[in-house]
């Protein structure tokens, strides 16, 4: 009783039908909104108002720097005269220019033929994107001046992104020391270890810091979805789960590459006889980077996911990346993403939904 009397009376909780105890219910179908309960829009939220919008662009000639391209009106009343727009080229990910635009009066359901100069370098090493935004011009009663309402991103044929490479550290050279146990590769401040028993990172320190709160390893599972429950999935594709965990190496074996210190990991994975080589190397520059090949082998079932998973550091806060974003995006729901170099805190990349979905670990 008085372990009961010291816990707080009220505490906050997102719940969904089923957890009042209310019987019968739809669980968390009963929570499938755009808007959760604590007010916050879901990632589906851009999605929705992307499909949603009224305003298209279409590219019509996109070889030259001069961009031909056809807006659409979706309205049935209104015309674009209370519409502003603007457009921006994107460079790998940076924006190279940008403007406003010149929009003319497009009638409610028809369309209308612009040219865009973007006075732009085209280069084949590099990807372009045209990304094209239309703003409300006069304060609304449900919008402010400048809220935008509609936007479209188009890939220009113009050439093919180079992936970096890792930069360079004049005069440093990256070395391997083999423990008997462990594989380390020295990289001037940066130091990895390579567990010789799983084959993969159990170490990576950055000035003496350690960067890792727990070891790397293989991941094949994801929490559940209702949808998967439903589908007694979790019971059919068990042998996955802790697949990732239990794995062992085979082989671990290292070498030094050019400038790079390299430990490759031939690793068995108990699901069938499945296995991966992982490739870790370490770079002059103390950057480190990973490539895998998974192979799965014999009679198995779908595979829930394959990746990695570990633990780092709280004090590696932020993320950067090139794709899509900056909210989460999904195969099946990635148009109202666009395409940059975003950068964020951590703990933002995940979304907290009510009921796991496939983002979670």
């Amino acid at each position: 009783f008085v372990q009961d009397a010291a816990k707080p009376v009220k505490r906050a909780i997102s719940a969904y039908a089923g957890d009042f105890n209310d019987r019968p219910s739809e669980r968390a179908s009963g929570c499938d909104g755009i808007v959760q309960a604590n007010l916050q829009p879901s990632p589906q939220f851009e999605e929705v108002r992307k499909a949603h919008q009224n305003f298209h662009t279409e590219g019509l000639n996109l070889t030259t720097p001069v961009l031909r391209l056809k807006i659409s009106n979706e309205r049935f009343f209104t015309g674009t005269s209370d519409i502003r727009a603007s457009w921006k080229l994107l460079k790998d990910g940076a924006p190279i220019a940008e403007g406003k635009l010149d929009l003319p009066e497009v009638p409610p359901q028809g369309s209308a033929e612009i040219s865009v100069p973007t006075g732009a370098q085209q280069e084949a090493s590099s990807e372009y994107m045209f990304r094209i935004r239309f703003d409300q011009a006069e304060k609304t009663a449900w919008d402010a001046a400048g809220m935008p309402v509609a936007w479209d991103e188009i890939t220009l044929p113009w050439g093919k992104r180079t992936i970096p490479v890792p930069a360079a550290a004049e005069g440093v050279k990256a070395t391997l020391a083999d423990s008997g146990n462990t594989i380390t590769l020295n990289a001037g401040q940066s130091v990895a270890v390579i567990d010789k028993a799983t084959g993969m990172l159990s170490s990576w320190k950055t000035e003496g810091v350690e960067l890792l709160q727990a070891p790397f390893q293989l991941n094949f599972w994801r929490p559940p979805t209702n949808n998967d429950e439903g589908a007694k999935l979790p019971r059919q594709l068990a042998i996955w789960r802790h697949a990732g965990a239990n794995a062992k190496a085979s082989s671990v074996t290292a070498k030094e590459d050019g400038n790079d210190a390299v430990a490759t990991a031939k690793i068995a994975i108990p699901a069938g006889e499945s296995e991966a080589t992982v490739e870790w190397r370490a770079h002059p520059s103390g950057q480190l980077s990973v490539s895998a090949t998974f192979t799965p082998k014999g009679q198995l079932p779908m595979i829930p996911r394959i990746g990695m998973q570990g633990v780092v550091s709280s004090a590696i806060n932020l993320a950067s990346w090139f794709g899509r974003g900056p909210h989460e995006s999904y195969v099946d729901r990635s148009r109202g993403a666009w395409t940059a170099l975003h950068q964020m805190p951590v703990a933002n990349l995940f979304h907290g939904y009510t009921d796991p979905q496939e983002s979670g670990n």
